[in-house]
């Protein structure tokens, strides 16, 4: 907010309502997001053992000990574990509203269309995240998609968009793979954990637009019961 206030912008760009925006979309997109992404995942693969189960194979092979650290690259460099992310992020489809960007003086070609300036531009990200045309079964959370062996994984990764594409994508989208590879990891290395009452129509799923998708205001949220810990 200081680098705003104190930068050359004219005063119309540090009005009341632009710090507000500002402020929101802080709080936002560094903290819900990470939140809810991590919630989804801890949700599917506990209500997918198999899928876990391989997790914690890989987990166990690169944290003998599960009280000592672990390089974040030994974590990325693993096969199943960073195919359990990326369906977290997509099976999440966090942002519900519409992303719109502005071309404020250029004409935009693209194939056969001219797009005047000031024209808003955009697409739903939780729509594309859930299309059935693009992900096949997409309510269903299914890690092998992102897997290099996966016949259509080259298809997938290019609507792989949970960060936006483009030069204006999210500026902290490295810090949001760091969080989600440190949390998962310690966690299911070190608990043996299991769902606790969670319905996944009242808990996980989306009712509510409120940037992100929201779940029903009468959700318990994601509860789990820890049953002991890992050797």
């Amino acid at each position: 907010m200081q680098a705003i206030l104190s930068s050359n912008l004219p005063d119309s760009e540090k009005s009341y309502k632009r710090m507000a925006q500002e402020g929101f979309s802080v709080l936002t997109a560094s903290g819900d997001t990470i939140a809810r992404t991590l919630t989804a995942a801890i949700y599917h693969l506990l209500a997918n053992p198999e899928y876990l189960g391989r997790l914690r194979d890989e987990l166990d092979s690169v944290m003998p000990d599960p009280n000592t650290p672990v390089h974040l690259k030994s974590l990325e460099n693993l096969t199943w574990f960073p195919a359990v992310i990326k369906e977290s992020l997509r099976i999440a489809a966090l942002i519900t509203s519409r992303a719109v960007l502005q071309a404020p003086i250029e004409y935009l070609k693209y194939k056969d269309w001219i797009i005047p300036p000031n024209t808003p531009i955009g697409t739903t990200l939780a729509d594309l995240m859930m299309d059935p045309h693009v992900f096949p079964e997409p309510r269903d959370f299914d890690p092998r998609r992102w897997l290099e062996s996966d016949p259509v994984y080259a298809r997938n990764v290019k609507y792989f968009l949970p960060f936006h594409p483009g030069h204006r994508n999210c500026i902290g989208m490295n810090l949001a793979w760091t969080e989600m590879y440190i949390a998962l990891a310690k966690l299911f290395r070190r608990f043996d954990l299991e769902l606790y009452g969670v319905v996944r129509e009242r808990d996980i799923d989306h009712h509510r637009d409120c940037f992100l998708g929201e779940p029903r205001d009468d959700t318990k949220g994601v509860r789990v019961k820890i049953l002991g810990l890992r050797e």
